[in-house]
């Protein structure tokens, strides 16, 4: 047992330890950046970018030590035996593993544990953020993101969604039309997106009132097989924060009609906009690899 794994083991196994021993620090660190980045700004009441720039080199705050981990994991990276036989494969690894930049997902293609531990943090940080306090968001409300389909522009995928509870949290139809329903109009249009009513869902003043609601755009109603029987919904879309481009819709939905903060949502998305869209465009790369579907197959639940 000690020649198996003796120091000769160790050497030729270094750097692939410290891969993944650097991924796990990775997603830990910016799991705990997402969480302390905010909540410091907001402690302080300053802007996020002002906390970055004033911290950058405070090694008490997790900001550093991001830095720290990336340039690690890069080193060890291009050390690694598994890493130099995947380079001629892709050719455009040869950047830094970088969250901030597209080459992150083309690069953890050679690590799929890798790539489960970025789609887990990254979920998270947006979980984190889109279920804010400031949004009215409760055991009684759910949220989803949207994202243009990359093979059929006129489809939404479902990237994420949240909920309180369980039995609305399930993701239901992998895709959606994109002229269907609030989302399609908020989609279509501009600014936030909302229908409210205290009318039943199965009666037909629900649907009159969501009709005339989609009425400024041409736009089909929702099945009426939905999991979750909202009475409050707000949509907003989401721009890409590299092409500028409108490429999806974040969705709040409520079964009660009075818990959702429209102006609330409307400030936080704005807050958080560059983060918010840098996270879904990541998220989006990596679902795209990991959840795989035909784009012509949906499910029948929402």
């Amino acid at each position: 047992m000690a020649g198996v794994f003796g120091s000769d083991w160790f050497l030729k196994n270094s750097s692939f330890i410290i891969v993944n021993l650097s991924a796990i620090a990775f997603a830990l660190n910016t799991a705990l950046l997402s969480w302390w980045l905010p909540w410091r700004a907001e402690l302080d009441e300053v802007r996020l970018s002002e906390v970055l720039k004033r911290d950058f080199l405070d090694f008490q705050t997790p900001i550093p030590w991001l830095a720290v981990v990336v340039i690690v994991w890069g080193f060890s990276l291009i050390k690694s035996e598994q890493f130099n036989k995947a380079l001629g494969d892709y050719a455009a690894l040869a950047d830094n593993y970088d969250l901030q930049e597209r080459d992150l997902m083309e690069e953890s293609e050679a690590h799929w544990d890798t790539k489960h531990s970025y789609y887990a943090s990254l979920a998270s940080s947006l979980k984190y953020i889109l279920t804010s306090p400031k949004t009215g968001f409760s055991d009684n409300s759910r949220v989803t993101v949207y994202r243009t389909h990359a093979a059929n522009q006129k489809m939404f995928r479902n990237i994420f969604r949240y909920a309180g509870q369980h039995r609305f949290s399930e993701n239901g139809r992998d895709a959606i039309p994109v002229s269907q329903g609030l989302i399609g109009l908020a989609y279509a249009t501009t600014g936030l997106r909302s229908f409210r009513t205290e009318f039943e869902f199965d009666s037909d003043d629900y649907w009159d009132a969501l009709r005339e609601c989609l009425s400024e755009a041409p736009l089909s109603l929702p099945p009426k097989t939905v999991r979750m029987r909202s009475k409050h919904l707000v949509a907003k879309a989401i721009t890409d924060h590299i092409t500028g481009k409108q490429v999806g819709v974040i969705a709040y939905e409520s079964i009660n009609a009075d818990e959702l903060d429209e102006d609330g949502i409307t400030k936080h998305l704005a807050d958080e906009d560059q983060n918010i869209s840098r996270f879904i465009s990541h998220l989006a790369k990596l679902d795209s690899d990991l959840n795989p579907f035909p784009f012509d197959t949906y499910g029948e639940e929402l």
